[in-house]
């Protein structure tokens, strides 16, 4: 009788040890973390950062959208007050490129040259010599 109630004894501790591990798991939520993931479908490129202002201000998520054939970015931010997203940032990627003397982006025309063939140069004027 002592071995059968021992046995019991060690089975029931085991279980009630298992059973509030479980609640532990089941309570702790993880974060979901989703920084430095992107994905292009289609004409748009999608990724997530974080935006910090102050040091002493939580750093807030961030949706980018990339609308390629427009050339445009526009971030989302979360509202958790209201749970819902809204617009932070639009911003025109050809005009930054001209107003920061950068690159043109694939597709743009080149100022001060007639537009072409993709690959081809623009006429010198000579003739080549065979």
């Amino acid at each position: 009788m002592d071995r059968n109630n021992l046995v019991i004894g060690v089975l029931s501790i085991t279980a009630v040890v298992l059973l509030v591990g479980l609640f532990i798991v089941i309570q702790v939520q993880q974060p979901a973390y989703a920084a430095g993931m992107s994905v292009s479908g289609g004409d748009y490129i999608m990724t997530v950062g974080k935006v910090q202002s102050t040091p002493t201000q939580y750093p807030e998520e961030l949706l980018y959208v990339i609308d390629v054939p427009e050339s445009k970015l526009i971030s989302y931010g979360f509202d958790y007050k209201s749970k819902r997203l809204h617009v932070t940032t639009q911003l025109d990627l050809k005009n930054m490129a001209a107003q920061t003397g950068g690159e043109p982006l694939p597709g743009d025309a080149v100022p001060n040259q007639p537009p072409g063939r993709p690959g081809t140069r623009p006429p010198t004027g000579k003739r080549p010599t065979p």
